[in-house]
């Protein structure tokens, strides 16, 4: 059975337990799972009122869509194929920052929403909250891609909920192992160390992916419904929380592990991640700060 199959009670009830799997690193897949969630809730609500106060037809794709293909790292999609994404990279550009080019030439004070296409001003969107800019964003696009990404991550992070306790019981399994003669201490060995570079793949996953909601966070904030921005904002919270959650679950195990080039690179990798995320949260809660006056 998987963990993500059962009740949210369930899962509460499983953590709780004295078994000490599932533990920080499962949750913190299931915090950044919920994270992605939030943003594509966000981005939902903010397509539908687009919808509601323009033509009165669904919203269509404006975007070309992403090339159909699944990466080494189980993604799908719309998160690995987006322009400068590679999946969990800290540093990549991703489909959240579609306005990048745009944001270029837009003041930051902010952006008159406008319907894309229609030359309406769009209902209750972040676009409309900090006055007048030199060029409008395409909320609708921007929004559908979000949504796109933010529903392959959160898939993503739910495989990692039971993976981050599948390597951890494989761990103590490794640990379990006969150590009576030397060539069962060798073999001993060297399973606990590849069992504990296994413990860090699904962990470091999780931080990198947290990032890219985080940024995702930070698109929802400035573009989504003004009604939504306390879920944007709880989307960002929650993201951060599941990034320094991986890290730690990341940097407990590589104490244990004796190859140091893998360490160097890990850790450089998680440096990165958490520089990153914690960049955007201040960047994004400042601006939800803003908002709330």
């Amino acid at each position: 059975m998987n963990l993500t199959d059962l009740s949210v009670r369930g899962f509460i009830d499983e953590v709780a337990s004295a078994s000490p799997a599932p533990g920080g690193g499962s949750v913190s897949a299931l915090a950044a799972a919920l994270a992605a969630a939030l943003v594509s809730m966000v981005g939902s609500l903010t397509l539908r009122k687009l919808t509601a106060g323009g033509t009165g037809q669904a919203p269509t794709r404006t975007t070309t869509p992403a090339p159909d293909r699944t990466p080494a790292s189980g993604l799908t999609s719309a998160w690995a194929s987006a322009p400068g994404l590679a999946p969990g990279s800290a540093e990549g550009g991703t489909a959240a920052q579609v306005d990048t080019e745009r944001g270029a030439q837009r003041s930051d004070a902010g952006m008159q929403g406008q319907m894309a296409g229609t030359g309406e001003q769009s209902p209750d969107t972040g676009a409309q909250r900090d006055g007048a800019s030199t060029q409008q964003p395409d909320i609708e696009a921007d929004m559908t891609m979000a949504v796109d990404i933010a529903n392959d991550l959160r898939r993503h992070f739910e495989r990692l909920v039971d993976e981050d306790t599948a390597a951890f019981n494989a761990v103590m399994a490794a640990y379990r192992l006969p150590k009576s003669t030397d060539e069962e201490r060798k073999a001993r060995s060297a399973a606990i160390q590849a069992a504990l570079k296994e413990a860090c793949r699904a962990p470091s996953e999780v931080a990198k992916g947290a990032v890219e909601v985080l940024r995702l966070s930070d698109l929802a904030v400035r573009e989504g419904a003004l009604s939504a921005l306390s879920d944007a904002a709880v989307a960002c919270l929650v993201a951060d929380a599941a990034l320094h959650g991986a890290y730690v679950n990341v940097m407990i195990n590589l104490g244990s592990i004796k190859d140091q080039t893998f360490v160097t690179t890990m850790r450089e990798e998680m440096s990165k991640a958490l520089e990153s995320g914690e960049a955007i949260r201040e960047k994004v809660m400042a601006r939800v700060r803003k908002a709330l006056g």
